[in-house]
């Protein structure tokens, strides 16, 4: 009976430590622990399009609970811009004689566009050694899809703090397509509740209903009757620019999000819209104009887009 006992818990203790050693388990953990942190440092956010390389200079600002400031540096077209989020909401506050209109493609939180629960149930996480990143060790996870041809990710993880210090994403033909890194880092810098403060509260986006959607855009939008495996719909949104009105749909498997944008008119795309290095599809179903966006094979969008009703 003792011996039985002797090798359950010598078989526990095995799994325990397998699992810690998972790749998976050691970026979740990192990703954990870099959620409980606060920090600042100076990034270089860079967009690789068809015309170009676009590059954003920031200060970030990470502080606790869910607090993230940007303040950007560069190009001059955003200097001077600030962007404060809390949790899922965010602001954008422009400079002193000038007005927001620049957000196309300003970066996201974080400038990586991942949803980490989702993000652990549908990739394979690979460990590839280890390199010095601002004099920071770093542990490089390599995250690709598990279901779907889509594009994957390199991150370069600090060993004691979680913190990403470098991420490059990457298409599905291994074309890099926008990369993330920190240039200096700052543990547990002290922060003045003024930088996190807004000209008005932050309202957290919200579902919406059909007949909302409906009221507010003068029509129903398609629904998806094909997700990929691995994907989920997160949210349908309006989208108000200037007299143009569209649903905005969301899917994502945690990796390589989709967005669907939808309007009856015909829509005027922003100038770069068709420069992004990932795939666009365009449909026109019955009276809609659709547009298929994300960083997964074409034929990929195309199946999605032809299941929308």
């Amino acid at each position: 009976m003792r011996q039985g006992k002797f090798w359950l818990f010598v078989l526990l203790l095995f799994t325990t430590l397998a699992l810690s050693q998972n790749p998976l388990s050691q970026l979740r953990q990192a990703l954990e622990k870099e959620k409980k942190m606060e920090w600042q440092g100076k990034q270089v956010y860079s967009l690789y399009t068809k015309v170009g390389v676009l590059r954003f200079e920031v200060v970030l600002k990470k502080a606790q609970p869910d607090k993230t400031r940007l303040e950007f540096l560069s190009p001059p077209t955003f200097t001077g811009y600030v962007m404060v989020w809390e949790r899922e909401s965010v602001a954008i506050i422009p400079p002193k004689g000038k007005k927001t209109h620049f957000l196309y493609f300003a970066p996201g939180e974080s400038m990586e566009d991942i949803h980490k629960e989702l993000l652990f149930k549908s990739a394979k996480v690979n460990l590839r050694g280890e390199e010095q990143i601002i004099g920071r060790t770093a542990k490089i996870f390599l995250i690709e899809p598990t279901y779907v041809k889509g594009g994957y990710l390199k991150v370069w993880v600090d060993k004691e703090t979680g913190i990403r210090l470098k991420t490059e994403r990457y298409s599905p033909q291994g074309k890099l397509i926008s990369s993330v890194a920190l240039l200096s880092l700052q543990l547990n810098p002290t922060f003045e509740e003024k930088e996190f403060e807004v000209p008005r509260p932050l309202v957290k986006p919200r579902d919406y209903t059909p007949e909302e959607l409906k009221r507010l855009l003068g029509f129903l939008p398609l629904l998806p009757s094909y997700l990929p495996p691995g994907y989920t719909l997160l949210h349908i949104r309006p989208l108000f620019a200037g007299r143009q009105r569209a649903a905005i749909i969301h899917l994502t498997d945690g990796l390589n999000p989709i967005t669907i944008m939808e309007t009856i008119h015909p829509w005027r795309h922003p100038p770069l819209f068709g420069h992004y290095e990932q795939e666009v599809v365009l449909l026109r179903i019955k009276e809609y104009s659709v547009a298929l966006m994300g960083n997964v094979a074409r034929e990929v969008l195309e199946k999605i887009g032809l299941s929308l009703k």
